[in-house]
C-alpha cells in the first residue's frame, strides 16, 4: 500500500461522519474504474465532465483520459475522448462513411494541398460541395480563413476539427451531394461576397467547364458571380470530358489546379483567358 493510499483511508474515516463526497479521496485505481464506467455509459467524455463528476483537477482529468486512450478504450477528440467502437454523430456524414470510395483520392489530396498554398491569409472562401473540395478541409482547418459553404459535409468537418468561422448556406437539402440548393440558398448567396470561389467539376474541355448535376449548377453560377476570384480543382481524368450541363467559360476562371499538364488545345484556350494553371506534383 502506498503512502497516498494510506492518506486516502485516513481522510475517508475522518470525512465520512460529515457526509462529504469522497471522489477526491478515491484510490487511483478506483477513480480510473469509475472513469471507465462513465465512458461506457456515455460514449463521450469531456474533460470538464470528468472534473465535475470526480471532483479532480483538470490536469488529473487529462491524465486519466490519457490512461483510457493508452488502454485502447478510447480515441481522443477535441475536449475529451470517445469510446472505441462508438460512432460519433458526425460519422453519418458521407465524408467519413464513403471516404474509401472516392475516386483518384491521392491526386485530389495533392491538388487540394496545392490549392490552399495559393490562397492569401484571412481570405473569405466560397467552397462548393464535392469530393475534390472535401480534400481541402484538412489543409484549411488550422489556417486563417472564413468559410462559406453549401456543403453540409464540409461544415460537419469544420465543426468537429477546427475553430474557423463557418457560414453554412441554408436551403433545400440535396441528399445525394450533401449540399443545399434552391431559392433560399440562392437568396443567401446573393447577399454575400467572397474573395475566392473554389469548386470541382465534372469535366473540362476547350469549350469550358461542365458539371454533372442540373440542380447544383444554378447556385454554383451565383457563387461565381459573388466572388472576386475563382479557382477550380480538376484532376486530369476530367480533361476532354464534357459533363451533363455547362457551368462556366474560362473568362470566369482565374486558377486551375490539377495533377497533370492539360492537353495542348485546352492549354492554349486557358492561356488566351489568362488562366493560371497550377500543377500539383
Amino acid at each position: 500500500m502506498t503512502i497516498y493510499d494510506e492518506i486516502c483511508i485516513l481522510l475517508r474515516k475522518n470525512l465520512t461522519q460529515f457526509n462529504h463526497k469522497l471522489s477526491f479521496f478515491m484510490f487511483p485505481s478506483e477513480r480510473l474504474e469509475k472513469l471507465e464506467e462513465l465512458l461506457f455509459s456515455r460514449k463521450y467524455l469531456q474533460v470538464s465532465e470528468v472534473v465535475a463528476e470526480l471532483e479532480i483537477s483538470r490536469a488529473t482529468a487529462i491524465r486519466d483520459l490519457d490512461h483510457l486512450i493508452q488502454k485502447g478504450l478510447a480515441h481522443r477528440i477535441r475536449g475529451g475522448v470517445i469510446r472505441i467502437n462508438a460512432k460519433p454523430e458526425i460519422a453519418t456524414c458521407p465524408f467519413f462513411t464513403q471516404h474509401s470510395s472516392i475516386s483518384n483520392l491521392v491526386e485530389k489530396r495533392k491538388i487540394a494541398q496545392m490549392a490552399v498554398i495559393q490562397l492569401p491569409a484571412q481570405a473569405t472562401l466560397f467552397i462548393d460541395g464535392g469530393t475534390s473540395t472535401m480534400q481541402l478541409c484538412p489543409f484549411l482547418k488550422d489556417g486563417d480563413f472564413r468559410i462559406i459553404t453549401n456543403s453540409v459535409i464540409i461544415a460537419c468537418y469544420f465543426l468537429e476539427n477546427s475553430n474557423l468561422e463557418v457560414i453554412l448556406v441554408g436551403g433545400l437539402l440535396h441528399r445525394r451531394g450533401g449540399i443545399t440548393i434552391g431559392p433560399l440558398a440562392m437568396q443567401v448567396v446573393e447577399n454575400i461576397h467572397a474573395d475566392w470561389f473554389i469548386a470541382s467539376a465534372g469535366g473540362i474541355d476547350e469549350s469550358g467547364i461542365t458539371n454533372t448535376d442540373l440542380l447544383t449548377v444554378e447556385i454554383e453560377q451565383q457563387m461565381i458571380q459573388r466572388s472576386h476570384k475563382r479557382m477550380f480543382l480538376i484532376d486530369s481524368t476530367k480533361f476532354g470530358r464534357k459533363a451533363l450541363t455547362f457551368l462556366t467559360d474560362f473568362k470566369q476562371l482565374d486558377v486551375l489546379v490539377t495533377d497533370s499538364a492539360p492537353p495542348e488545345g485546352l492549354q492554349q484556350r486557358l492561356n488566351l483567358s489568362n488562366v493560371q494553371v497550377v500543377i500539383a506534383r
